[in-house]
């Protein structure tokens, strides 16, 4: 997905999706804005307001970016596998080298949720969020909703900008890990 706003780089949701079997590999959600706000979400994975059941599969290399030419514009890249506002009741998978940059605000390398994931089972590796002007969090998750359980290592993630929080993970809600 391209564009001044880019959601979804190969699933977008806004209603209710059963169970997701398959490997996410390589997929995008960039943005970029000549005058206006340049705003990416999801570079496998945007669940917007929607219910999933199930998504299992690895995430490997997706990403998001955003970036506009005037610097008072907004960038913003969210989620570089998977951007949940809705309800997810369990992922079962591994991250590998998954990102989202080249925006003034990155969050979640790996997974950005700001609603509902009932289990998260799986390795995060090599995940991150750079941002080359302002804010990076969360570089294999950002965490602003609620998480029930997550099982897995995390190993090599990182968030770096002019402030970064949460290497691996950044979160505003407990969490049981």
């Amino acid at each position: 997905a391209s564009g001044t706003s880019a959601y979804g780089g190969a699933i977008y949701n806004a209603k209710k999706i059963g169970n997701i079997n398959g490997n996410f590999i390589g997929n995008n959600a960039a943005a970029n804005a000549f005058t206006d706000n340049a705003l990416s979400y999801g570079g496998a994975i945007y669940n917007n307001y929607g219910t999933i059941n199930s998504i299992t599969g690895d995430f490997i290399g997706n990403y998001v970016s955003a970036s506009s030419d005037f610097p008072s514009k907004a960038s913003e890249a969210y989620g570089g596998a998977i951007n949940n506002e809705g309800t997810i009741d369990s992922i079962n998978g591994n991250f590998r080298g998954n990102y989202v940059s080249d925006a003034k605000r990155v969050y979640g390398g790996a997974i950005r949720n700001l609603r509902n994931i009932g289990s998260i089972t799986g390795d995060f590796v090599g995940n991150y969020a750079i941002s080359p002007t302002y804010d990076a969090r969360g570089g294999a998750i950002f965490n602003e909703g609620t998480i029930d359980t997550i099982s897995g290592s995390f190993i090599g993630n990182y968030a770096k900008g002019k402030t970064a929080f949460g290497g691996a993970i950044y979160t505003t809600k407990d969490l049981n890990i």
